[in-house]
């Protein structure tokens, strides 16, 4: 997706969250009344979820945690442009391109293990 678009789409999701101030608002109202595409909208409401800009009240709603004035350009930018870093047991476990594909290998040549049946 654009950088500039995403960047668009967080404003216009913003606006739409403020004017509904403390409520929760889902994203496919968000989407609708905006006219952004549903599955941008929803990256980029949970993109500022992760940010802690908007609070995911529900897995496809959101609340806006502060006003929109008390936000800065940076917080968007830095929102929507970071992208999500891997959980840290999953990084460690994959590692880098070369250990991620050992890895595979490794598991693939495992002999598969019965269920337990409980």
């Amino acid at each position: 997706m654009n950088q500039q678009r995403v960047v668009q789409f967080a404003v216009m999701c913003l606006q739409e969250l403020d004017a509904h101030a403390g409520q929760a608002v889902s994203v496919e109202e968000i989407s609708q009344r905006r006219g952004i595409p549903l599955p941008e909208c929803t990256h980029v409401i949970r993109q500022l979820g992760v940010a802690g800009i908007v609070e995911l009240a529900a897995p496809d709603q959101a609340v806006l945690r502060r006003a929109i004035e008390d936000l800065t350009a940076l917080e968007i930018l830095q929102a929507v442009w970071t992208k999500p870093a891997m959980s840290s047991p999953l990084r460690v476990w994959l590692g880098d391109k070369r250990t991620a594909a050992f890895t595979r290998e490794y598991l693939r040549s495992m002999p598969s293990v019965p269920p337990i049946n409980g």
